[in-house]
């Protein structure tokens, strides 16, 4: 278990550099280029571990659940850069965070993994923190242009992606290496966002060196490395563990939104953050107890 919660700290430390680069990127590429670079980037690392670790794509048992977390992560990729183009990283990563709730649900109703009194009570903190972040603020114009409203209601379904992803790989994981879950799943990820992203190209402006070294760092490091982090720990830990450990990330991405974007910080992203970290904790305690057998989680 040592082992597994050390690789989801290193997703958080991983992840919180994802919305900054995004953002910057946003400049230059147009979102599903960003997110088809980022895949095929990913795709790419996956493939290299495979290889690394003695095996190659024969060796991979292909299965149903690569299609189904493929389709999850293009869904969440064009999406996140999608709704980045919209909305602000200090909101849209704390809109993100439904994805904790759509796993959990569609871990109960695929996995049959048990919902008890704890985790409803945890979906509710969550649902209710997004709800602070997108509904209140100090600026209720912004709040409601056209835009704004627009990329949060598509980082939700974003969220709802990576929660059909992680439950792909949370079902391969006891049977299969990270990169042989992840190079077919990155893979047709690629594929998909690629056939979006040739239809949609638009270069906003020439990339110079650091935005190509940008690129590689959300493609390699944000992603490649990341998704390998995740799925090692979820070969450790059950599924509401892994995410709730991530837990400390909106923190960290709203941090560095901040220092480096300019992003304001207002009342409605802190009582809203906090609502939503509260209720994903509440989430891993009700699965920690019920593991105890106790019939109040």
């Amino acid at each position: 278990m040592g082992i597994g919660i050390a690789c989801m700290v290193g997703v958080v430390g991983l992840w919180s550099i994802v919305p900054i680069l995004v953002k910057q990127l946003l400049a230059v590429f147009d979102p599903f280029t960003i997110a088809f670079l980022r895949s095929a980037q990913g795709a790419g690392f996956a493939l290299a571990l495979l290889y690394a670790r003695g095996y190659t794509v024969r060796s991979i048992s292909w299965s149903r659940w690569h299609v189904v977390g493929g389709m999850g992560i293009a869904l969440n990729y064009a999406l996140y850069a999608l709704s980045l183009s919209y909305t602000t990283a200090s909101v849209g990563v704390l809109v993100v965070q439904v994805q904790y709730v759509a796993l959990t649900l569609l871990a109960v109703a695929v996995l049959g993994e048990r919902i008890g009194l704890g985790k409803r009570a945890g979906i509710g903190l969550v649902l209710s923190g997004i709800a602070v972040v997108v509904a209140w603020g100090s600026d209720v114009s912004v709040l409601l242009a056209p835009d704004y409203m627009r990329g949060n209601a598509i980082m939700l379904f974003s969220g709802l992606g990576w929660g059909i992803y992680a439950l792909s790989n949370k079902v391969l994981a006891p049977r299969a290496s990270s990169g042989a879950i992840l190079a077919p799943m990155m893979g047709l990820g690629a594929l998909l966002i690629g056939v979006l992203a040739a239809a949609s190209f638009q270069l906003r402006s020439p990339p110079d060196v650091q935005d190509l070294l940008s690129m590689v760092a959300l493609g390699v490091v944000g992603t490649g490395l990341s998704f390998t982090l995740v799925s090692e720990g979820m070969k450790r830990l059950s599924a509401t563990l892994a995410g709730s450990i991530t837990t400390a990330t909106p923190i960290t991405q709203i941090a560095l939104a901040n220092q480096v974007l300019g992003e304001p910080l207002g009342w409605h992203i802190a009582w809203g953050g906090a609502l939503i970290i509260i209720g994903i904790l509440a989430m891993a305690m009700a699965e920690r107890y019920a593991s105890k057998g106790d019939p109040g989680s």
